[in-house]
């Protein structure tokens, strides 16, 4: 996923399932521990984005300020709360 949210062709066929923050089946980011850290970084830096958005556009993806704040603090190797 880019930097305005959008997936990319490249995380498609990594087998990454960047909505629902889980991995492709059969598809393991163990196996090269690279992609694992390109894939928490992914993940940093949509909480960051999340974090800046304003109230009106959270509310308009069904979020309010606490729990984009919540999903803010969520250490970046857990899947996130929401």
């Amino acid at each position: 996923m880019n930097k305005s949210g959008i997936t990319s062709l490249h995380d498609r066929r990594r087998g990454i399932n960047v909505a629902g923050g889980a991995f492709a089946p059969g598809k393991s980011l163990l196996r090269n521990p690279l992609d694992l850290i390109a894939f928490w970084d992914r993940r940093l830096e949509k909480r960051r984005c999340l974090v800046k958005l304003p109230d009106y556009l959270l509310a308009d993806i069904g979020l309010t300020r606490e729990q984009a704040e919540a999903e803010y603090k969520t250490p970046f190797w857990k899947e996130g709360i929401y």
